[in-house]
């Protein structure tokens, strides 16, 4: 029985960026209660990507880049005693 051909190889690529950007938007309630919106964006300019073998060749790790999004809503409810939280802003 035939062993498989193999061909491995490193790639030569030194450097790669990761980049994020995030932004906030918040709505006080009172002084303990706030609600925000959170969105951050991320990029990757070199990321693994896995080729499976079909008719053109074989199984293969390759890179591209990624982009990837997420939002949150979040409420903010604060706990404690009064003096903690000082009066929100108007």
């Amino acid at each position: 029985m035939p062993s498989p051909i193999s061909h491995l190889s490193l790639s030569s690529d030194d450097l790669a960026f990761i980049g994020s950007v995030s932004f906030e938007t918040r709505k006080q309630f009172g002084p303990r209660t706030s609600l925000s919106l959170w969105t951050d964006y991320e990029y990757i300019s070199s990321a693994p990507q896995m080729r499976y073998a079909d008719s053109s060749g074989p199984t293969r790790i390759e890179d591209n880049s990624a982009f990837a999004a997420r939002t949150m809503l979040r409420l903010n409810i604060g706990l404690g005693p009064a003096p903690l939280y000082p009066e929100p802003m108007k």
